[in-house]
């Protein structure tokens, strides 16, 4: 969805406090794969660095942002563990879901795209 639509609509991914401390991922370090564990963050540069090691094991091509320590955007939007928000240009909420991520519903988030694009080119 994000390479259907990124020229027509922000997309940005925002790391928040770790949902699965503990949790092993895939990384590769000096050409070879390995596993790092997610570790609950204390600073926001140990949540850079988890971020940036799960922006890595996903192969995420969303640009990526992360949430300071007071989680003030997870707070704002309700979006814990994980949440799938759509904002308007004027910062209203037009779709939220916040499941496990096999429960997200792809085609509602691109109906509220369609329905969003359709409104501002028009």
């Amino acid at each position: 969805m994000y390479l259907k639509y990124k020229e027509l609509v922000d997309f940005r991914f925002i790391y928040t406090a770790e949902a699965h401390p503990g949790a092993r991922v895939q990384v590769e370090r000096d050409g070879e794969s390995a596993f790092a564990v997610l570790k609950q963050t204390s600073s926001l540069a140990e949540r850079n660095e988890n971020a940036e090691l799960c922006a890595n094991s996903l192969q995420l091509t969303i640009p990526t942002l992360v949430d300071h320590e007071d989680n003030a955007v997870t707070i704002a939007y309700r979006a814990f563990p994980v949440g799938l928000v759509v904002v308007d240009r004027e910062g209203d909420i037009v779709y939220k879901c916040v499941a496990a991520p096999d429960e997200f519903r792809p085609e509602e988030v691109e109906g509220c795209l369609m329905r969003y694009i359709v409104v501002e080119h028009h």
